[in-house]
């Protein structure tokens, strides 16, 4: 069943998306910019999710399920705003190739991957086990919770516990 999204700022216009696009330098895959042009922003009804992990991932211990806060926006608003986000906030800590579109209830990260060895799914990454100021951030901290943004809105999304 998929999640009902509330409270987003949609619709977009499609140069707005595309003005976000080119200040971020990627191409949001189609999903992720349909919800963007009709929904743009807002949290999920219901919000749980569940992520995977490989077992030699130390956050994978830890951090198995989790819920939404909040989707990122493309608007003037420096609150949970898309570009400000990844240009600002979380340039040089997020692994390379992937976009923060939204965050948990704890502040980490939910990332659309654009390319890499996750490239098209949706990934959760672990504020407080990233990597230090001399190491390139990667994926030890990111786990895998939907194959794509459609999968995660339309199939994952369920109750909290």
């Amino acid at each position: 069943m998929a999640a009902t999204i509330c409270k987003g700022n949609g619709p977009l216009a499609d140069a707005e998306v595309q003005s976000a696009e080119q200040a971020l330098g990627v191409s949001f895959p189609p999903d992720y910019r349909e919800f963007l042009l009709r929904v743009n922003g807002g949290f999920p009804d219901p919000r749980g999710f569940n992520v995977d992990w490989a077992p030699e991932q130390v956050c994978g211990q830890h951090w198995r399920r989790t819920s939404m806060s909040w989707f990122y926006e493309i608007s003037d608003s420096d609150v949970c705003n898309l570009v400000t986000t990844n240009r600002v906030d979380f340039v040089g800590r997020l692994p390379t190739g992937t976009l923060a579109i939204a965050s948990d209830a704890g502040g980490n990260q939910l990332l659309l991957a654009l390319c890499g060895p996750h490239v098209g799914k949706l990934l959760l990454w672990i504020k407080g086990h990233e990597a230090s100021d001399d190491e390139a951030p990667g994926y030890d901290n990111v786990g895998v919770v939907a194959d794509s943004f459609a999968d995660f809105v339309e199939r994952r999304l369920t109750e909290t516990p």
